[in-house]
């Protein structure tokens, strides 16, 4: 029995870092993607939580600018997928179709936006949800040595007027650019006041439930790191109150960081295919990708991440464009970022991954409008692998997979399992069994004689 779960990720306005697999059987008890996490003693984190469409009424949600000058989240789940994975007693799962705009990828946002949530005399956009007086989300990429924005929103959950304190905290490897800010004073379109040797913003005068944003122009200085470190706190009261202190309630994001404005964004997609999911049986993935960005690729990379139910010395038959023999050195790939390297790949056994290097892999746009051939803007990678001997059927052989358009910006992609026609559920025998306790038939069916 075949089965193909295909499933789209799009990365523009995140620059996004390592997403976490959900259980197929986990429900959100918040469908909100803000996560409120109770520290004690009255001090509350904010953080977005990474939904995936594989995680029961889970749906994707993003920060949009709209023509009228404002924002607000984009959260209501597009369509219903059944998704029963070989068991007709799976719940529904809420998908998403997930879609945005091309503007994490070029030029600072359009200067004419008012950026706040009040918009005239018309009902203001909500943007945080109930009970969240704080949330922090990056527009555009964080580059070396390039400005990348912060949008702040701040809400007055007190029930009373306040007045108060946005303290930020960007680390060793990045500042705020005060000169953008001078020259561009409607980044703080509600009076808010900025402090450029203590890093905050005062504001005054939040009336109840009132909400209001600002945005922030934050340089990415030389000093490398891999994964930025922000947190805004909100302090309620006079600056003077506070000296050295941190919030009640604060956000915290860690945007990974490039090197460049990449212009492309790909799409990716990923199917699997088996004669049986279940001892030995082979299983067939395809990777594929296509560049959707505003200009000609020049670097691919993608990763497949396997579980501990196949065979990692069974990898067989791989083929990806321009292949370059196995280059790689004490369990590193050697050659990368070197110039007509070709394509080449690696086999982590002891990470359970597989990662092909597609050096000068030149993929056109699709929005070009000279393009002949969509398979000009097309590839894809390909393998087969085995399961393991000694494992019955029991949950779904799953594979995930990440794909790069530059050295170091990822693009999270989706999940993909396969399945027997019949699974064995684990309490009844289903899972791994060890050989020399089967039955002498069986036995001879695994091992081949």
């Amino acid at each position: 029995m075949k089965r193909k779960q295909l499933a789209k990720w799009v990365c523009a306005l995140f620059s996004l870092i390592s997403i976490p697999v959900f259980s197929q059987t986990t429900t959100p008890q918040d469908p909100n993607t803000i996560s409120h996490i109770h520290l004690g003693n009255g001090v509350n984190e904010y953080k977005t939580v990474p939904l995936t469409p594989s995680q029961n009424g889970a749906y994707f949600a993003h920060l949009w600018w709209s023509g009228d000058n404002s924002f607000s989240f984009m959260e209501i789940p597009q369509h219903t997928h059944a998704n029963t994975k070989g068991n007709p007693n799976f719940p529904m799962v809420k998908m998403t179709d997930i879609t945005t705009e091309n503007y994490g990828t070029g030029g600072p946002p359009p200067l004419t936006y008012t950026f706040t949530t009040d918009v005239g005399n018309t009902s203001p956009r909500i943007v945080l949800p109930s009970g969240t007086d704080i949330y922090m989300q990056n527009y555009r990429n964080a580059v070396i040595g390039d400005v990348m924005y912060l949008i702040v929103s701040y809400g007055n959950s007190t029930g009373r007027p306040l007045d108060g304190t946005l303290k930020f905290s960007l680390g060793s490897f990045a500042q705020v650019d005060n000169a953008i800010l001078n020259d561009h004073p409607h980044f703080f379109s509600n009076g808010e006041r900025w402090d450029p040797v203590r890093k905050e913003c005062t504001f005054q005068n939040l009336e109840p439930g009132g909400e209001r944003s600002i945005l922030l122009p934050v340089r990415i200085l030389r000093n490398r790191e891999e994964k930025l470190d922000f947190r805004v706190d909100l302090l309620k009261g006079r600056s003077q109150e506070h000296g050295n202190q941190l919030g009640m309630d604060f956000f915290t994001i860690q945007p990974s960081v490039a090197n460049s404005h990449d212009p492309n964004m790909m799409i990716e997609h990923s199917e699997a295919e088996n004669t049986c999911d279940y001892r030995n049986g082979k299983i067939h993935y395809t990777v594929k990708f296509q560049n959707e960005g505003s200009g000609p690729t020049q670097y691919v990379r993608v990763e497949c991440m396997l579980d501990d139910k196949v065979n990692m010395a069974s990898i067989s038959e791989l083929n990806f464009p321009d292949f370059f023999g196995g280059v790689f050195r004490n369990g590193t790939i050697q050659g990368t970022h070197i110039p007509g390297a070709g394509a080449i790949y690696h086999i982590d056994r002891t990470n359970r991954t597989i990662t092909f290097e597609m050096h000068d892999l030149r993929l056109q746009t699709i929005a070009d409008p000279n393009l002949t051939n969509l398979e000009l803007a097309r590839d894809q990678i390909e393998f087969d692998i085995q399961v393991k001997s000694n494992y019955v059927f029991g949950p779904a052989t799953v594979a995930q997979s990440a794909i790069y358009f530059d050295e170091n910006d990822p693009i999270e992609t989706n999940q993909v399992e396969t399945v027997c026609g019949d699974p064995v559920p684990l309490g009844q025998g289903g899972g791994f069994q060890e050989i020399n306790k089967l039955e002498r038939k069986e036995q001879r069916m695994i091992i081949g004689n």
